[in-house]
């Protein structure tokens, strides 16, 4: 029947949701605890999402990375002042690790795409990502 196949459907979707979110606390907590010096080494070629402030702030100070993509959910209810400081103090970790710059990377194609409007204002395609800040 109908109901029953749905249920095991949605059983199995969350089943599988929670065994992914448990493997990426898992390696999440491997690269963490990684050797520091290997983790700076490797961790300038890397470029991460983030979920939460926070965790972008444990892999920057553990110099684990060498640049942020900023999406939609990052924003989400932040003013463009807020967001500008978010990124200020990235960047002032940065400087205060002797590191170069963190690349600050977004999907802000311009156009009918649009990830972070609002609170950005809607921007050609042209306009260089510095600009809405």
């Amino acid at each position: 029947n109908f109901a029953h196949a749905s249920f095991i459907m949605l059983g199995a979707v969350f089943t599988v949701t929670l065994l992914l979110e448990a493997r990426f606390q898992w390696v999440r907590g491997r690269v963490l605890a990684a050797d520091p010096a290997r983790l700076e080494s490797l961790g300038r070629h890397f470029v991460v999402g983030y979920r939460d402030p926070a965790d972008s702030e444990r892999v920057l100070e553990r110099r684990a990375i060498g640049g942020v993509f900023v999406g939609a959910r990052n924003v989400e209810g932040l003013s463009a002042d807020a967001i500008r400081a978010q990124i200020a103090s990235w960047q002032d970790t940065r400087r205060r690790q002797g590191q170069p710059p963190l690349l600050i990377a977004t999907d802000q194609e311009g156009g009918m795409v649009s990830r972070l409007s609002p609170p950005l204002r809607i921007a050609t395609a042209r306009t260089p990502f510095g600009r809405f800040c």
